[in-house]
């Protein structure tokens, strides 16, 4: 099974995709789609990019965390790649309950995949790079960016209980 973590698109403001947004992430769809299973975070503009990509009204995931607090705890580290989050991860008592409980909810949602083949997870910038630290833990991230455009993110495999294969989209 392939599982997208991506970003939310561009927004107007308000919170809300803007136009470009909107295209941005049915392109995306266009490019990257053909997803059985969708999920986003509860915030509109999440929730509004995993529908324009997939054309699928999305489970509402409110287990992938609080983008704020996530914010606030990253914001006393550099990041500059997820080799240095998941350095951060292990040696930072909150974080590392954080990752340990995304690990749980994504391998939760995607560990019965019932013959479906592609799942998109659309979040924020902070939240798609924990996930992918938290199901890669034993895996090597070395040389991967942190940073993440709008509808850009990480694609994953899932098979046998156990993610692999990360490709940067």
């Amino acid at each position: 099974m392939i599982v997208d973590f991506l970003r939310h698109s561009s927004t107007d403001g308000s919170g809300h995709l803007s136009p470009d947004g909107l295209l941005l992430a049915e392109e995306t769809g266009r490019r990257l789609g053909g997803y059985q299973m969708v999920f986003s975070s509860p915030l509109p503009r999440a929730v509004e990019t995993a529908k324009a990509m997939s054309g699928m009204i999305p489970e509402v995931l409110f287990e992938l965390g609080n983008v704020d607090l996530l914010d606030s705890l990253l914001g006393m580290h550099s990041i500059p790649s997820m080799e240095s989050l998941s350095l951060v991860c292990r040696s930072s008592g909150e974080l590392a309950r954080l990752s340990e409980t995304l690990e749980k909810t994504i391998t939760r949602i995607v560990g019965n995949p019932e013959n479906r083949q592609k799942a998109l997870i659309v979040s924020h910038q902070g939240i798609i790079q924990l996930c992918v630290v938290s199901v890669m833990r034993e895996k090597s991230l070395s040389g991967i960016p942190y940073h993440a455009g709008f509808c850009r993110g990480f694609r994953l495999h899932y098979s046998s209980g156990l993610f692999s294969s990360l490709k940067r989209i």
